[in-house]
């Protein structure tokens, strides 16, 4: 067994919920890989670690570097990695001037890429936030959250507009944020002729949905149909958002209008709150941890796709916690000829709306607005923006009911309801107007 497939059989143990066998694994794993005596390893029973598995390494003796006799780790796999370059670039990010964790011990290698931090006593922005969907009121806990999250945005903003800068198209090829999303829609990311393939393929082609009420119906017949949720009509059919995804999302799409360069900047990548520990104190701050996919030219329009989505949109519960979503969602639907027609109840939480207008005024306006002055804003930024978006809840996990694994599955009620978030994401409505076009709308 090859080390990268040792990763892969250790996340995939785990994820068909035999943590046990997976955490002798990762710690025969561990102890070859750095000079510590591993008593055992415990991998924490995650729904938010979709692609990745974290936890906690307990140590025989404490370890020479930390002193400490419990670490963190986190770390990756994904599809198609072994043509990548190193990632895990924690020192890019701290010369840069980010709030980022720096790990105890880091192993680079492809195929073993795996971070050890000194073990925290912070609390996930993700899991502090979860609870904070459901309060009844503005108390101080959630203005401390807020006052943290809005922090952190100005100061990425301000590093964003530190690092914007245009980087040679052929830079692109080696930035591990692409994994997050055009490498997930092609079987083969070097392969200039690549066609629709990646999860979209192992995911819903020739598959079946069910939906409430034991309805089913063929991915290539529900994928033909237009959408109308909540009496507002979108443009675009299943297939026409996932085509275009594969389309403006390649590589050559990224250039700019005449030029063989694209709009750059140093970021992390995936700075969703998974990726976030809230650090009490006076005031609150947040550092980043996992730079799984961070580096020095990701896209512009590409570095806060990741947070926007799994921070706001993918809230409360129906992404990560399906069946506790499934209780509380009331959803209906009829299929005809042309439409699929949805009615659903689910709304942003008062701290998700929040979220969201503060990561509209604080990160996004100012760097479209830098983008569009320095002539780097792509003709159809909004189109490409709003297929990043479309990517995040329909490749991070299968959206078919009952098609995930031990931790992260839908229900019929939250398939329905992750395809209706999706194209609401992906298309503008025909007419009308939804909280994603009046996000775009505000940000012209």
């Amino acid at each position: 067994m090859n080390s990268l497939a040792s990763l892969a059989t250790i996340q995939e143990t785990s994820r068909q919920g035999r943590p046990q066998e997976a955490e002798e694994m990762l710690r025969h794993f561990l102890s070859s890989l750095f000079p510590l005596s591993i008593k055992s390893v415990e991998i924490r029973r995650d729904t938010l670690s979709l692609n990745s598995v974290n936890g906690f390494v307990h140590l025989a003796t404490p370890d020479k570097q930390s002193g400490a006799d419990t670490l963190f780790f986190k770390f990756h796999h994904e599809e198609n990695e072994e043509g990548l370059k190193e990632y895990y670039n924690s020192k890019l990010l701290d010369e840069n001037s980010y709030p980022v964790e720096m790990p105890v011990y880091a192993s680079h290698e492809v195929g073993k890429q795996v971070l050890l931090y000194p073990f925290k006593t912070s609390e996930r922005m993700a899991d502090l936030c979860k609870r904070l969907d459901t309060p009844t009121k503005m108390d101080s806990l959630m203005q401390d959250v807020l006052k943290a999250q809005e922090a952190l945005d100005v100061l990425t903003c301000e590093r964003y507009l530190a690092t914007l800068h245009e980087a040679p198209i052929e830079k692109l090829r080696d930035e591990p944020v692409l994994q997050l999303f055009h490498h997930r829609l092609v079987d083969d990311r070097d392969d200039p002729k690549a066609t629709l393939g990646g999860r979209h393929k192992q995911f819903y082609a020739h598959k079946v949905f069910e939906f409430p009420g034991r309805n089913v119906i063929r991915y290539e017949d529900l994928a033909a149909h237009e959408w109308r949720i909540n009496g507002i009509e979108y443009n675009d059919t299943l297939h026409e958002a996932f085509a275009r995804a594969f389309s403006l999302l390649a590589i050559p799409a990224h250039a700019l209008k005449n030029k063989n360069t694209y709009a750059a900047v140093v970021a992390h990548g995936d700075a969703h709150n998974g990726n976030v520990w809230f650090n009490a104190g006076q005031p609150p701050a947040l550092s980043l941890f996992d730079p799984a996919f961070a580096g020095p030219h990701i896209p512009a329009l590409l570095a806060e796709i990741k947070p926007t989505f799994h921070n706001i949109f993918a809230h409360p519960l129906w992404l990560y916690d399906s069946q506790e979503a499934d209780a509380k969602l009331n959803i209906s639907f009829t299929i005809n000829e042309h439409f699929i027609e949805i009615e659903h109840d689910w709304q942003l939480s008062p701290l998700r709306r929040n979220f969201l207008d503060i990561k509209r005024k604080r990160l996004w306006k100012p760097l479209i607005a830098a983008l569009r002055e320095r002539n780097l804003l792509p003709a159809d930024w909004q189109g490409y923006m709003r297929s990043a978006l479309f990517c995040c809840p329909t490749l991070v996990m299968n959206l078919r009911a009952h098609a995930g694994n031990a931790n992260n599955f839908h229900t019929p009620k939250t398939s329905l309801l992750g395809l209706a978030v999706s194209m609401m994401l992906a298309s503008p409505p025909a007419s009308g107007h939804d909280m994603v076009s009046d996000f775009f709308a505000d940000l012209s």
